[in-house]
């Protein structure tokens, strides 16, 4: 995604991260992912999916109106991008950002599912 990005393409970059956001916050879902992918390529397609997000609400903040939900939630993206790039494959770093992934979805507004993040991996 770019500055001169289509509405389009931006609405398409943040259903993407919503997408991924919620395959790591769901624990059997990113041990799947995690096992069907390299690490690197893990780490790589969340850190592109968390800058296409934070582009949008840097955008929502420069003129758009509306979108508060989503700017209120860029410390919690931002805390998710820290820790993401930090990511070494190691387990107690995995829950870590399983359950960051839950308080940036939390703070956008999306509330688990019932059954709760993980009934995500059964869908």
């Amino acid at each position: 995604m770019t500055a001169q990005s289509s509405p389009a393409e931006l609405a398409a970059a943040v259903a993407e991260a919503m997408n991924m956001l919620g395959v790591v916050a769901s624990s059997p879902a990113f041990v799947r992912m995690r096992q069907e992918l390299p690490s690197r390529d893990v780490r790589r397609a969340l850190l592109e999916s968390l800058g296409s997000l934070l582009q949008f609400i840097s955008r929502l903040r420069n003129g758009s109106s509306g979108g508060d939900q989503f700017i209120q939630a860029e410390p919690a993206l931002q805390e998710m991008e820290r820790q993401v790039t930090q990511w070494q494959p190691d387990e107690q770093q995995v829950h870590e950002l399983t359950e960051q992934a839950r308080v940036c979805l939390s703070a956008m507004g999306i509330n688990p599912p019932s059954g709760g993040w993980d009934a995500l991996a059964e869908l």
